[in-house]
């Protein structure tokens, strides 16, 4: 089946319109079972050419594929009692962060970076075999570029899900995740540490950014300024502000556009333009989540603490939201028209990047600068009063909220829950009362390590994650 999608897809161009891509995702997640009990056979695939590693990076419906599970533990949205009886068993356990998350079956969330690193690999290793001459020497370096790119945000995003968060201990002793650095599928997987999985990920990004063009025509191909960003998130999440705000400027400067959300049509269920191929000034790199039934129907809300945040002049308050009556507030505010929602990089978040990292470095007027602009974007036109605060602490706790608003359903606030536990001014203590059942998560819980799916664990000796 894998062989099949793969050549399907190399006579598929990108320009076509998007609801190929999502047959093309319905049809591989439906054979997710048969990936991981066959894998797949280089023998039978063999690129050889430069069109070759494009239409294997091009592969949208895998290459450009977020985790999905992370929304459901996270706490920006409830599922009620109508939902709770929908929800797969998979999402049920995700949501009241139970230690068995999967049972005895294989997870999309440790799957699909894998597949996504096992390409890149691909890539990888038939590129350094080929000697492009002068006139092909820019494609084959934005190929290469790419697939170091998407290997090292595959390689984040697992370590998101699978390792303890950075910071929370010896990062040289802590396990982190397997690191593939070959197309080879013979070798059994080992965990290498939590330090050299961010080095891995650094290591590929940089190598990144010196190969990839600044722009592309296609959002769901890789940049430099994508891959700028993604080293700016990248070092927020290790805590290291300094790199990271070098890299948020980096990125900046090279796509600093933010939509006016005022000219924007409020009453429509899908308000922004779509990203693909190249229509969202915002997207740096489109990624969408793995779709699951917690973030497309209509008994899941959004907490009422984070509506309620939202001022009734800021038009996120009715471009992200929809109000279906009697307290029930859904989420319509995705960046990617599809139901799975936008999990990529985009320059709102870049400047909230930015504007953390100044605030933490001391430097007030210039967070303030980047967090009034982006606002300003965002509220009724002559309503908005910019933020002005003399305090650093005041300050960092008005962009944290603001993150939290603005990258609401990005798939980012697991993460930012995970790093902002490590400091005890914004560490909380989560309770969900459903389905018979009251369930807790505290500060640096394990729990905010998902367990490795059973079948990689049989297969490769792999240590497993304490959930209790």
């Amino acid at each position: 089946m894998i062989i099949q999608i793969n050549t399907f897809m190399k006579q598929i161009n990108i320009t076509l319109k998007p609801f190929v891509y999502l047959i093309c995702l319905c049809v591989l997640m439906s054979c997710e079972n048969e990936f991981l009990d066959v894998r797949p056979d280089k023998a039978l695939v063999v690129p050889q050419t430069l069109d070759d590693f494009q239409a294997i990076l091009d592969n949208t419906s895998v290459m450009n594929v977020a985790p999905g599970l992370n929304e459901v533990s996270a706490d920006d949205f409830l599922a009620t009692e109508a939902a709770w009886g929908v929800l797969s068993e998979v999402e049920k356990n995700c949501y009241i962060w139970q230690p068995d998350l999967f049972g005895s079956q294989p997870s999309v969330e440790w799957n699909y970076p894998y597949q996504q690193v096992f390409y890149a690999n691909i890539v990888l290793n038939g590129l350094s075999a080929l000697k492009p001459d002068m006139a092909q020497i820019s494609r084959w370096q934005n190929l290469h570029g790419s697939a170091l790119f998407y290997r090292a945000i595959a390689f984040y995003h697992l370590v998101q899900i699978f390792a303890s968060p950075y910071g929370s201990g010896d990062q040289a002793s802590q396990p982190g995740i397997p690191l593939r650095l070959d197309q080879g599928i013979e070798k059994k997987s080992t965990r290498s540490s939590l330090k050299e999985s961010y080095d891995q990920i650094e290591k590929d990004l940089l190598m990144a950014v010196e190969l990839l063009p600044e722009r592309t025509n296609y959002k769901s191909r890789p940049s430099k300024a994508a891959a700028f960003a993604l080293l700016s998130r990248l070092y927020l999440t290790m805590g290291n502000f300094e790199k990271s705000l070098v890299y948020a400027d980096s990125s900046l400067k090279i796509n600093s556009q933010l939509m006016d959300y005022s000219l924007l049509d409020s009453t429509s269920l899908s308000p922004f333009p779509s990203a693909l191929p190249n229509g969202n000034v915002e997207v740096l790199f489109h990624t969408a989540k793995t779709p699951y039934l917690f973030e497309t129907i209509p008994t899941v809300v959004v907490d009422p603490l984070v509506f309620s945040s939202f001022a009734h002049e800021d038009l996120r308050r009715v471009l992200f939201f929809n109000n279906r009556g009697n307290g029930i507030i859904t989420f319509k505010g995705s960046y990617n028209s599809f139901n799975n929602g936008f999990a990529g990089l985009a320059t709102d978040e870049i400047y909230l990047i930015r504007a953390e990292c100044f605030t933490r470095s001391g430097k007030i007027a210039e967070a303030q600068d980047d967090l009034n602009f982006l606002l300003a974007s965002r509220w009724k036109k002559g309503s908005f009063t910019p933020v002005k605060e003399d305090s650093q602490d005041a300050l960092l706790l008005r962009i944290i909220n603001e993150r939290r608003k603005e990258l609401v359903g990005r798939g980012l606030r697991w993460t930012d829950l995970r790093r902002l536990n490590l400091d005890a001014r914004f560490a909380k203590t989560h309770t969900r009362r459903i389905g018979g059942h009251t369930s807790s998560l505290s500060p640096n819980d394990v729990k905010y390590v998902f367990p490795i799916p059973d079948n990689e664990i049989l297969m490769n000796g792999l240590q497993q994650n304490p959930r209790e």
